[in-house]
């Protein structure tokens, strides 16, 4: 029997068989928040996990969770020239009669052909710069010289509430007074004071059990319908009481697992399932699943993960809802 047919990860079109850094990775890496990039061992970490340069990934992510200027090009549709510092210098020296001569703060946006609300993260409409624009402009604005989020700044935050957070002049007042990344903050707390579920997770880091398997087989055959269903990974995350940050290194929102996730459930690096292997695996019903000797039998059979095999087929013969999803979008889910 011939060895089993290694993945090679050199299909994704990158060098040196690195995975190529998509828009979906960069979605899945902002939503981690420093504490989740600190748990997947940083960057370097982070890198090897999603087996892409490391030296790639920092050209679009810093170490606190904000994507770099590159970064936020590639997830803005417009593809708007990127706003640098020169340009928040020169625009911080205006006068309100300059501002005025060119229609306001919209129309320097256009004059620029940069993004007017991302102008907006930056700079207010009497050209005075929000707290985004000082970090962007103070002298060494390295994310790494920015206070670190400690629990009790998050417990703190928890007791302030919609008013509290107002009075601290909003979101970037309040990281302007914590010396924080107003990025990293927002991973932690909403606007109107309530802690999101990576600042909840982080008050309670206790009692979250750890993800296993037979979670992730579980979470598999949701698909993206029944992640919705769930009220999305962060519902799904409370529902199986595991951090959301521990979540989204395995899942994502349309229900297709993580490269992290298809390589616990597939050590041995086994073939790949395609379309055919699924449409004749849909065929056998109950019976010939058994007479191959249930789903461990078929899964040696066909020299695939057992695991991954579980994701596309139930025990009795009847597709998962991913089976169904992946043949549907193929146009061939049997009738």
């Amino acid at each position: 029997m011939p060895p089993p047919a290694r993945i090679l990860r050199q299909e994704t079109g990158a060098p040196d068989g690195e995975a190529k850094i998509t828009d979906d990775m960069l979605r899945e890496w902002v939503a981690l928040g420093r504490a989740g990039i600190q748990a997947a061992g940083g960057l370097i970490g982070l890198s090897r996990k999603n087996n892409v340069s490391f030296a790639a990934l920092r050209n679009y992510l810093r170490s606190d969770g904000t994507l770099r200027q590159r970064g936020a090009n590639r997830l803005n549709p417009g593809r708007k020239t990127r706003i640098t510092d020169d340009m928040l210098r020169q625009r911080a020296a205006l006068d309100p009669a300059e501002i005025r001569a060119a229609n306001g703060i919209g129309g320097l946006a256009r004059r620029n052909d940069v993004s007017t609300p991302a102008q907006g993260n930056y700079l207010r409409s009497d050209r005075t710069l929000i707290q985004q624009g000082k970090d962007r402009l103070t002298p060494g604005p390295n994310p790494e010289e920015k206070a670190e989020i400690t629990a009790d700044m998050v417990r703190q935050w928890a007791t302030l509430g919609r008013a509290g957070i107002k009075a601290a002049g909003g979101i970037n007042g309040l990281a302007g007074q914590n010396n924080i990344s107003v990025g990293a903050l927002r991973n932690y707390l909403r606007a109107n004071g309530t802690l999101t579920q990576y600042g909840e997770d982080r008050l309670n880091p206790e009692g979250k059990v750890e993800i296993n398997n037979d979670m992730l087989w579980r979470w598999a055959t949701l698909g993206e319908a029944g992640i919705k269903a769930a009220g999305g990974l962060d519902a799904l995350a409370r529902q199986s009481n595991v951090s959301v940050v521990a979540l989204r290194t395995y899942l994502r929102a349309d229900g297709r697992l993580s490269q992290r996730a298809e390589d616990r459930l597939n050590p041995n690096w086994r073939r790949a399932i395609p379309l055919a292997m699924l449409r004749q695996w849909a065929t056998l019903g109950p019976s010939g699943i058994e007479a191959a000797g249930g789903l461990d039998g078929l899964a040696r059979q066909y020299n695939v993960s057992t695991g991954a095999l579980r994701t596309y087929l139930h025990i009795d013969g009847t597709l998962t809802v991913r089976g169904e999803e992946r043949l549907r979008k193929a146009g061939t889910l049997p009738s």
